[in-house]
């Protein structure tokens, strides 16, 4: 009898841990029973998750700048100590979507625009690879961060932002006159 027991619960843990073809479940035949293999899904690019969140057209170039600052985002994150945020939808949405935004609200066409505590790069890299006219400066007290900050510009192609180091108690005097 316990032999009878055992059989019936192997076969219940069988057909609960299969998904069957039709409508009834299979019964107690093991060869009845087709494992229909999962689909995975296909990993979204940060592009593809900010495409239809971005509050502004991108074209096919600010996409390419914006794919390589995700990638040295994510890669050199640890060495630079640069966000919290990393994740792809995190980068998409909270960093580059966010940025973004600023263009729907201020035209900066032409101007000559400075981001103050840049750290990682957040908005100026976004910025300037979205809206090529303007020149960008980006200061921030930490060298180590506007060297990822220039490599990234330099690697994604972005000519119109350049990198200043120190306090800006100490630059604003100096620079104060320089942007719009």
């Amino acid at each position: 009898r316990g032999g009878a027991k055992a059989a019936k619960a192997s076969s219940a843990k069988h057909r609960s841990s299969l998904t069957h073809i039709g409508h009834k479940p299979c019964g107690y035949k093991r060869s009845a029973c087709v494992p229909i293999p999962q689909r995975r899904r296909r990993k979204l690019s940060v592009i593809d998750i900010l495409k239809p969140h971005s509050p502004v057209k991108l074209s096919a170039q600010t996409e390419e700048k914006l794919s390589v600052i995700a990638s040295r985002l994510q890669s050199e994150n640890k060495k630079y100590n640069l966000t919290a945020l990393t994740e792809d939808e995190d980068v998409a949405l909270l960093h580059f979507a966010d940025c973004l935004q600023l263009l729907k609200h201020v035209d900066f066409k032409g101007k000559r625009v400075i981001d103050i505590g840049c750290g990682g790069g957040f908005p100026a890299l976004v910025l300037a690879a979205a809206e090529d006219t303007m020149q960008l400066t980006a200061l921030d007290s930490t060298a180590k961060k506007l060297s990822f900050v220039a490599e990234t510009a330099n690697l994604a192609g972005i000519s119109n932002l350049k990198t200043l180091c120190g306090r800006a108690e100490e630059k604003a005097a100096d620079n104060r006159e320089a942007f719009d």
